[in-house]
């Protein structure tokens, strides 16, 4: 049903019948019509205003280049996260909601296990294929974020954060356990 529903996705905005009509008789099928399909979804990603756009990008170059399946707060934080800032600012995280209306129908939430992933693997091996296309300073992205979150002192969470949600601490959350065993791949694939 994903193709169905990434199709139904690229019908959103036409303003004629004929418009429709075309888009109807130029949808591939076969092997291709889910990369032509990913394709579209991510040319509406690049039409969306700059702060989606980025938005879209960088959670689907996280999903992508990580392989790690993110509760929707790591993927919040792993946003949010602000280099220049020595403390966690959850008003910088990015809304769960926001970022899966961004990424144009891309990356889905597991209700029953609280994580946001990639649609389905052959999303995944699309971003794979062309991610010096739509996203090639992932791993730099990733790399900062990452060393944004070592850089913050071994309990940044004030009482007010707990009150949030955002855990014991901040070294209890699964991104931030990505980031300490994982920022130097990440770092080494920068080029």
């Amino acid at each position: 049903f994903l193709l169905a529903k990434l199709h139904l996705d690229s019908m959103l905005g036409k303003r004629s019948v004929k418009a429709l009509r075309n888009l109807l008789h130029s949808l591939a099928t076969g092997s291709k019509a889910y990369d032509a399909a990913y394709e579209d979804a991510m040319l509406r990603i690049e039409g969306q205003i700059d702060d989606q756009r980025e938005l879209a990008k960088e959670a689907l170059a996280f999903l992508t280049c990580t392989k790690h399946r993110f509760s929707k707060l790591d993927l919040e934080m792993a946003l949010g996260a602000e280099f220049d800032n020595p403390n966690i600012d959850p008003d910088n995280f990015p809304d769960i909601d926001d970022i899966v209306t961004a990424c144009a129908g891309l990356v889905t939430i597991n209700d029953e296990s609280d994580t946001v992933g990639l649609a389905h693997y052959t999303t995944q091996e699309y971003l794979e294929r062309t991610q010096q296309r739509w996203f090639p300073h992932a791993q730099a992205l990733i790399t900062n974020a990452c060393l944004s979150y070592l850089s913050f002192p071994s309990s940044p969470l004030s009482q007010d954060d707990w009150a949030v949600g955002l855990g014991e601490t901040w070294a209890s959350h699964d991104w931030c356990t990505y980031s300490v065993k994982n920022w130097g791949h990440h770092a080494s694939q920068v080029p």
